[in-house]
């Protein structure tokens, strides 16, 4: 399912894969928002040292921040129980390629 409140805003609850055998609660659950200017590399740093100093305890993960196929950079936090935060910035219009442009430009219709 798939809410979206803005651009770059959005809810998303994904049907757990089937190779993921975790038992954690929030397994599937994957919540999106848009990270306005946050300085995601900044971010990921922080969550990474916060995941390091949680020693004895069971910790989370920090994938990111990386450039998807759909023009965002995200930064994905999964907590120990397997729920997912994604903070999502667009790619500004100068770093998409042209490629895309022409995709998107051919696929509409007049």
């Amino acid at each position: 399912m798939h809410l979206r409140r803005h651009r770059y805003q959005d809810i998303l609850l994904v049907p757990a894969a089937e190779e993921d055998d975790s038992d954690g609660w929030g397994r599937g659950v994957r919540y999106t928002v848009a990270a306005g200017n946050e300085d995601l590399s900044g971010r990921a740093e922080q969550g990474r040292a916060n995941t390091a100093a949680s020693a004895g305890l069971a910790a989370g993960r920090v994938e990111g921040p990386a450039r998807t196929r759909w023009n965002t950079v995200d930064l994905l936090y999964t907590d120990p129980d397997g729920y997912q935060v994604v903070l999502s910035q667009p790619v500004t219009e100068a770093s998409v390629g042209s490629e895309w442009s022409e995709l998107v430009r051919h696929s509409a219709r007049p």
